[in-house]
């Protein structure tokens, strides 16, 4: 459109740059025409070229389907009266002056040609001209849009789209056009009548012949009011006519996409229910019978093919010629059943002697006998919802029974054949769903019967029984769906440790749930990741390493909550083994195997044992705490992540830190340094560092007993004494003497001068940062004007603090936090971990003639 209207103004737009007084000589734009929309046929809000491809667009929404049946059947009306153009091409070219009998002019010749005449004849410049100006504009029209070449009458292209659609307005919207008589019978029987007398009906590249019986067929199947207007109309019999037609030339060499076959298929099943239909009397089945119907009923049974139904493929009619045999033996099968007598309730025929030898004779007794089942595929289901009932009778004694039963076997013989019942109710459940696709849907809304059975302690047959059945199930997205609603994921976690023979069926369960990020959160929540980090560090099978490095890359590549996985594992492992194991999870574990000292890893056996004695001492804590109570969350992470919420939050807004006190909150923190699980103090140290940065708190403190569960704190997590070294400092800055009182009360400075020694902090892989901010501390201490003396006094005494009395050890002291359960710059990340600090100074740098303290 933009080229057009570019092409319309010519050089108006430079001339315009140049003189921004220019006057436009306005001239009409003619219509503008996308050429990829040339052929399209647009009806009411649609392209129905588009809208009748259900290949590409199955279920496209049809908001108003009476509306768009009115505004089709007005098309099709427009396109049936179409006639051929008025003006010509010569005539165009006679009117703009162009020669003519040169062919086709190029269309910028054709738009001066235009131009010139348009200006010459304008009404405003010659009010005379106005019917040549007309002329004019009428002739530019029609050479610059697709009429000049249009064909000559309707087009059938728009035609058979039409009655596509038509068919397609019926076929799904028949409870909305039912009450509504079609009011297209007349033009549709004379599309039928001169397509049928056609002699080269056959060789047509367009026959318009299958779509318009094919709209016959779905009006009249919509309403019977439809039937008997086609019956006025005369209908039926052009119907028969075509129909002769098509018959009279088929042959053994018809191809399927020949146009007379099209439709065979259907009317193959479309006869077969028919034989159904009359199959409610007696002397019908009779007549049937004599007919020989039987022989071509029991031919279509065999052309079933079972491997299609159990593919678990999406397979469609208009695609698959299998699926179109398949559907046809089942009618057949059906039919069959109703001419024998065999059914009862609503589909109960009269019973036939005669057709019920003849199948018993053909088909043998028994097989003639199963002909009484309505519909084979219904029993599985139906056998697999009662071995479901059964289960759930049984779930409630078994979790007793392994209850009271502390060794976890089953001594009395009465116990012991009941829950053999119940192994072989469940394997008889996991082989109806696996041979028979469809039948897992039976399992939705007992999944928490299932995965309860996951929790049975000591009877280990009939957890990996049940873990197979939920296997099976996860190739169905509806079952996925249900387990994600039913929040059941935690007994099915904690089998990687107490069911190790199942670890990989257990890890190629969870592979085909993560596809679902609801169950992916869950998972978050439930302590997979330290599970799988468990396989992952410390498994001795190769396989079962690969397929949690499998695992571990489809969660981070989840959307939504990939990101916070990668996170959380990267507090164990550096970000490293996440690519790898997105790129190769075989490799991921070669890397975890090997020794790496490069600038982007640094990675040895020292790190590696450390970080597999972490993870599995984490992995077992949690594993206690869950068997006890399966709803029990993984604190972990959860930890880790408020913790460094709420420093982010003092940080970014330091003027909240006041209201800490007042609220009663800062007594909570101290205490919780005191706590037995060691990752409380850690988040407990971090909050009072960034709180010694404020006045107020640090006078609370004071007040407060703090210096003795800090230390507490301090001697938990020896990882963590340079942050509570620098928050010492920061508080002792503040000249608060109560402070300095509690510590010499609690024996702070000997501790202190302890870990300079060493003692203590052997397990740091840098301690010189922490032997730094300790070196402050002391100092700050020995400031105090009221306890000063005492602080130095002790110093005095030390051996190892002339050492370090004397220098300044800021060059040892980073700006770089790195966050995580398993910190400091060697154990496991890359040498620039952590998020550095680049905060611009706030006073002006020192003159030249300023010499600092260098000593």
């Amino acid at each position: 459109m933009i080229e057009k209207i570019a092409a319309h103004l010519a050089d108006f737009t430079p001339r315009l740059q140049s003189n921004t007084r220019a006057l436009y000589q306005y001239c009409p734009i003619p219509v503008i025409n996308y050429p990829q929309l040339e052929n399209e046929l647009f009806c009411n809000i649609y392209y129905l070229k588009h809208l009748c491809d259900t290949l590409r667009f199955p279920d496209w929404p049809i908001k108003d389907p009476v509306k768009l049946l009115k505004d089709t059947l007005e098309a099709w009306k427009k396109e049936v009266e179409k006639k051929p153009p008025t003006m010509s091409i010569d005539d165009a070219y006679e009117v703009l002056n162009l020669p003519k009998g040169q062919g086709q002019h190029e269309e910028s010749k054709i738009r001066k040609a235009y131009f010139r005449l348009a200006q010459k004849y304008h009404p405003d410049k010659n009010p005379e001209g106005r019917d040549m100006f007309e002329k004019v504009n009428k002739a530019y029209e029609f050479l610059c849009t697709k009429s000049a070449k249009v064909i000559d009458g309707p087009d059938p292209e728009n035609i058979i789209l039409i009655l596509k659609t038509q068919s397609i307005l019926f076929n799904r919207h028949k409870e909305e056009l039912k009450p509504y008589k079609y009011a297209g019978y007349p033009m549709l029987i004379k599309t039928i009548t001169i397509e049928t007398s056609d002699d080269l009906l056959f060789s047509k590249e367009s026959p318009l012949l299958p779509a318009a019986t094919e709209l016959a067929f779905h009006t009249v199947n919509c309403s019977a009011l439809n039937a008997e207007e086609l019956r006025r109309e005369n209908g039926i019999e052009v119907l028969q006519e075509a129909f002769n037609r098509c018959v009279a030339v088929l042959t053994r060499s018809s191809k399927p996409d020949d146009m007379s076959v099209q439709n065979i298929p259907r009317v193959a099943s479309l006869g077969v229910e028919c034989v159904s239909s009359f199959a409610l009397d007696y002397w019908l089945q009779t007549h049937l019978f004599q007919a020989g119907v039987l022989w071509y009923l029991l031919g279509y049974l065999f052309n079933y093919d079972y491997t299609l139904e159990e593919s678990g493929i999406q397979k469609s009619e208009d695609s698959n010629h299998q699926e179109v045999a398949n559907s046809l033996a089942k009618l057949s099968l059906l039919a069959l059943s109703r001419l024998g007598g065999y059914l009862s309730e609503e589909q109960a025929t009269p019973e036939n002697p005669m057709i019920r030898k003849s199948l018993a004779g053909m088909l043998t007794p028994y097989i003639a006998r199963k002909l009484a089942v309505v519909s084979p595929t219904e029993l599985p289901k139906a056998f697999a919802a009662s071995l479901l009932d059964y289960i759930g009778s049984q779930a409630q004694y078994l979790h007793t029974l392994m209850a009271i039963t502390q060794t976890g076997k089953v001594e009395s013989n009465q116990h012991g054949d009941r829950l053999r019942r119940v192994e072989m109710a469940l394997e008889a459940l996991r082989n109806v769903i696996k041979h028979n696709p469809g039948s897992e849907c039976e399992c939705i809304g007992h999944f928490k019967l299932i995965f309860s059975l996951l929790r049975v302690h000591g009877a280990g047959q009939v957890q990996q029984l049940a873990l197979e059945v939920v296997n099976i199930v996860t190739s169905n997205q509806e079952c996925v769906n249900n387990i994600a609603e039913a929040m059941v994921l935690a007994n099915l976690l904690a089998l990687l440790h107490s069911l190790p023979s199942s670890r990989q069926l257990v890890l190629e369960t969870l592979y085909a749930l993560t596809s679902s990020t609801k169950i992916i959160k869950e998972a978050m929540a439930k302590g997979a990741l330290i599970y799988l980090l468990d396989m992952f560090c410390n498994s001795t099978h190769p396989q079962v390493r690969a397929q949690t490095a499998e695992l571990f890359a489809k969660m981070t590549a989840d959307k939504l909550v990939g990101p916070k996985v990668r996170i959380t594992l990267m507090k164990f492992l550096p970000g490293v083994f996440m690519d790898a194991m997105r790129d190769n999870p075989e490799a991921a574990v070669h890397i975890f195997e090997g020794t790496h000292e490069n600038p982007e890893l640094i990675w040895n056996d020292k790190s590696r044992e450390r970080v597999s004695t972490t993870v599995r001492e984490m992995m077992l804590e949690h594993f206690k705490l869950q068997r006890d109570n399966p709803d029990t969350n993984w604190k972990g992470e959860t930890l880790e992540t408020i913790t460094t919420a709420t420093v982010c939050l003092f940080s970014a807004q330091p003027q909240l830190a006041d209201q800490v006190p007042p609220l009663g909150h800062l007594h909570k923190i101290i205490q919780a340094m005191n706590h037995k699980n060691n990752a409380i103090p850690k988040s407990a140290i971090r909050v009072m560092h960034i709180l010694s940065d404020n006045e107020l708190c640090v006078r609370a403190m004071a007040s407060l007993e703090t210096i003795s569960p800090l230390m507490n704190g301090m001697k938990k997590r020896s990882d963590i004494v340079g942050v509570a070294c620098e928050a010492l400092n920061r508080m002792f800055q503040k000249e608060q003497n109560d402070l300095v009182a509690q510590a010499l009360k609690a024996d702070l400075v000997p501790y202190l001068l302890k870990l300079l020694e060493g003692i203590g902090l052997e397990n740091l892989e840098s301690p010189s940062a922490t032997k730094a901010q300790i070196v402050k501390t002391l100092k700050s201490m020995s400031r105090s004007l009221q306890y000063g003396e005492q602080v130095n006094e002790i110093l005095t005494r030390s051996s190892v603090w002339s050492a370090f009395k004397d220098q300044k050890h800021d060059l040892f002291i980073s700006e770089t936090q790195t966050a995580g359960y398993l910190t400091g710059p060697g154990v496991a990340g890359y040498l620039t971990a952590g998020t550095t600090s680049s905060v611009m100074p706030n006073v002006p740098p020192p003159v030249d003639n300023e010499v600092g303290d260098v000593s």
